[in-house]
């Protein structure tokens, strides 16, 4: 008996192009292909997506490299590295992004050895409560002290992704990044931001972001029953079947 996973490009593509083709041209699409992509294959995701992505999301230097191999866009890498892997992850390029004061100062100082400056993202923690620096953390974080990186976005996560029925805590999240973002502008930066994924695409659409981050909807995933009834997006398509022969 040989059984094996069989990948539809087909239908990877046209869920990719089904999500942007509901959003406005300026916004790019994070390729969220963490933890070998969601079980499907790093290197096989990457290979079918890299003629349309705009950039990834991996969550550690490991899958870095391996994207590293196949492509040259832009990656975003989740986790905060040890320092080891920071020199590394600065060597083959990437955006980081950010959680923690101490983790701003640490690559900041390690960036001051190398010639390319890195970009990163401010995670904010809107309540979620996993990761992520508080508003009042924010105030510290002064751009004009980090001279050796780039502050490229501000963004954060929505706690409820599966059932918006009774959830009304997306818009106190909406308020929080909003703050972080007024505050940043008045120290005279206008960061980009981020907060959409797949499931608050699906039901409310797009808001005002600079990316939108997208997992399992790439892979025809709708996060659960009631995101695909509500959903935008009616034709998001599975990627993959599992195949058996069975000789005698």
């Amino acid at each position: 008996m040989n059984t094996y996973i069989e990948l539809n490009r087909k239908n990877i593509i046209h869920n990719y192009r089904a999500f942007k083709k509901m959003l406005p041209v300026k916004i790019k699409i994070i390729c969220v292909v963490k933890s070998n992509a969601y079980g499907y294959g790093l290197t096989e995701i990457v290979t079918i997506l890299d003629s349309v992505a705009d950039m990834y999301a991996v969550d550690s230097v490991d899958e870095l490299k391996t994207v590293r191999n196949i492509s040259s866009k832009p990656v975003l890498i989740f986790q905060q590295l040890p320092k080891d892997e920071i020199k590394l992850a600065l060597k083959l390029g990437c955006d980081f992004s950010i959680g923690s004061i101490d983790y701003l100062g640490l690559l900041n100082k390690m960036a001051q050895k190398v010639t390319v400056k890195p970009r990163v993202h401010l995670e904010i923690d809107a309540t979620f409560g996993r990761s992520g620096l508080l508003l009042e953390e924010l105030k510290k974080v002064s751009p004009n002290h980090y001279k050796d990186i780039i502050f490229d976005s501000i963004y954060s996560h929505y706690s409820c992704s599966t059932d918006y029925s009774l959830n009304k805590f997306d818009t106190v999240q909406d308020n929080i990044l909003k703050e972080a973002i007024s505050i940043f502008d008045k120290m005279g930066f206008n960061f980009k931001h981020h907060i959409a994924s797949t499931s608050s695409l699906l039901i409310h659409g797009i808001k005002k972001d600079d990316y939108v981050r997208i997992g399992a909807g790439l892979y025809g995933i709708y996060p659960s029953e009631y995101v695909r009834k509500n959903s935008k997006i009616k034709d998001l398509l599975p990627i993959f079947r599992w195949v058996t022969r069975v000789s005698h």
